[in-house]
């Protein structure tokens, strides 16, 4: 008014952080060899009996296993190391049903499965759903999901389909008809990179019908993943060099931080022993990472911060404006531009640096008023 205007802007991450960062780990199988898996490999070896080295391998893995009885495909501790290293906190995948060989290969009641997912639900790692193959196209996620909401007592969950098989069509329908607060599914098949360019949680749209502005419609907070550790692999016996692998990481990351966007990066647990530099590549990409001004946190918590940030209302008036709170929220920050300072906050403890705000614990249901003040003009004299 008067040639007087301001625009203020919701920071995306809860300090204003140069980007956002989360770490997940699907826990797809855990049995390495079986008596079939050794048959099949050993026709697969001997197929390729020109790659010795891999076929050597194999063997002694196999050896190993049939004189200890340790599975090389339980790795947790191999993660725990590096997060308690890194003090992070992390996404898991569990499944709880297995329809066909893709899915997972274990019971989430047994003791020892069992054990390791109360272990770092107790660390304060996520626990979350892997579904099966064909919960994409069936309505069966409810069962999946009450079978680890009994183990976990969580009842805020999130969701990815395992093998990344799911319907665009009808699979968000299922989502929402049982309460996912996300859904991580959403990727490249055979490279890793921001899917249509979207660096940020996003929503899918579907309908029933062709307008999308049919009442039957539904929506699904996506987080995607950028990362998938499922892409080193050229073949089953041959992977992209180690320093390749980190050119993709440091690209990855610098992306994300030139557009203060959201990144996941997604490993299987099976991978930290089929890619030999797997566990080396975790630890690299988090050391590449933790100095920087990120956010790191679980997937739930990225979800729970996107729709916590776009519920808080704003409302101009003349030289100054409100903030409405409808929820609790910790941390907040929004940048003010135009010809207007920030004079003062009333009703909220929070940090006036330049233009920017930075709130801290804000009560639910608040209302805060920020007053702004003319910037000066100076006025050069002739």
């Amino acid at each position: 008014k008067n040639g007087s205007t301001f625009l203020v802007k919701k920071a995306y991450w809860p300090s204003a952080e140069v980007f956002a960062a989360s770490f997940t780990f699907n826990v797809n199988k855990l049995q390495k060899w079986s008596f079939g898996r050794m048959i099949s490999s050993t026709f697969e070896d001997i197929l390729i009996f020109y790659k010795v080295k891999h076929v050597f391998n194999n063997f002694l893995s196999k050896m190993k296993y049939l004189l200890t009885n340790i599975e090389e495909y339980w790795n947790f501790d191999v993660i725990d190391q590096i997060e308690s290293k890194h003090e992070i906190k992390s996404t898991f995948f569990f499944g709880t049903e297995s329809s066909s060989n893709k899915d997972v290969d274990y019971s989430i009641n047994s003791n020892d499965v069992h054990k390791e997912l109360m272990s770092n639900h107790t660390k304060g790692n996520e626990i979350a759903l892997l579904a099966s193959t064909n919960s994409g196209k069936q309505d069966i996620l409810h069962k999946q999901k009450k079978q680890l909401s009994k183990i976990t007592s969580d009842e805020l969950m999130g969701v990815r389909h395992a093998n990344y098989c799911y319907d665009s069509r009808i699979t968000h329908e299922f989502h929402k008809k049982n309460g996912f607060i996300y859904n991580s599914s959403v990727g490249f098949k055979q490279k890793d990179g921001f899917i249509n360019g979207l660096g940020f949680p996003f929503y899918q749209y579907g309908s029933h019908s062709n307008d999308l502005r049919s009442s039957f419609g539904w929506h699904s907070l996506e987080l995607p993943i950028v990362f998938i550790d499922e892409h080193l692999k050229l073949s089953n016996s041959s992977i992209i060099p180690f320093e390749s692998a980190k050119e993709i990481v440091d690209h990855l990351i610098e992306s994300v931080e030139f557009n203060n966007g959201f990144i996941s990066f997604n490993y299987s647990i099976s991978n930290f022993n089929e890619i030999i530099y797997n566990k080396e590549l975790l630890n690299y990409t988090i050391e590449e990472i933790r100095p920087k001004n990120v956010f790191i946190a679980t997937l739930m918590e990225i979800a729970q911060w996107w729709k916590k940030r776009e519920s808080i209302e704003i409302f101009d008036s003349e030289e100054r404006f409100y903030l409405y709170f409808p929820s609790q929220t910790t941390k907040f920050t929004i940048s003010v531009f135009g010809n207007y300072d920030v004079a003062q906050v009333n009703h909220a403890k929070a940090e006036i640096v330049g233009n920017d705000i930075h709130f801290f614990n804000i009560k639910l249901d608040s209302k805060i008023e920020v007053v702004l003040k003319k910037k000066l003009t100076i006025v050069e004299e002739e």
